[in-house]
């Protein structure tokens, strides 16, 4: 039990170290969107899979588009929390809506934000209800990040299933 601990203790805290860099390399789109909502980008080399974290693994065929199902996110989210932080103590999150979309139809629902997608390419539009701590989000220097967040999204890669940014409203 230990183990399995210290082994999440250390997934937060690299995750986390992610974070630090792609806000520091994101910082001045950052400061210009501020009040438009808080957004994370989840970016690894290309070499280890395309864009993003890994995370769903696809269970369909590379000729089909997505190549997870609905099933496969949900699977994936009863072991993975919503990225922002946890849930405020006492509150059960909900996954509100899960869609197959454009990158450009889940920018615009985004109020304009790029996903990091050709607008044409598939993702995969989670909407989660908490409240959630904000334990994980990036700032620009001397920001404050908003306390709680009520809702947040998630987007994945619908071909890699690699997680490619979260995003608090």
């Amino acid at each position: 039990m230990r183990t399995k601990l210290l082994f999440a203790s250390l997934i937060v805290a690299v995750l986390c170290v992610i974070g630090v860099v792609v806000a520091s390399n994101y910082n001045a789109q950052a400061q210009n969107t501020a009040s438009a909502g808080q957004t994370t980008r989840a970016s690894i080399p290309p070499q280890s899979g395309g864009l993003g974290i890994p995370a769903i693994q696809p269970t369909l065929p590379i000729s089909s588009s997505p190549r997870f199902t609905s099933a496969d996110v949900r699977a994936y989210l009863s072991t993975h929390p919503f990225m922002s932080g946890p849930p405020v103590k006492g509150a059960t999150p909900t996954i509100l809506e899960i869609k197959f979309m454009t990158s450009k139809q889940a920018s615009a629902l985004m109020r304009g934000e790029s996903v990091g997608l050709p607008d044409t390419a598939i993702v995969c539009y989670v909407k989660f209800h908490g409240p959630f701590t904000q334990v994980n989000a990036s700032v620009p220097p001397g920001a404050k990040p908003l306390p709680l967040a009520d809702t947040g999204v998630e987007i994945f890669d619908g071909q890699t299933g690699n997680l490619l940014m979260w995003w608090t409203p």
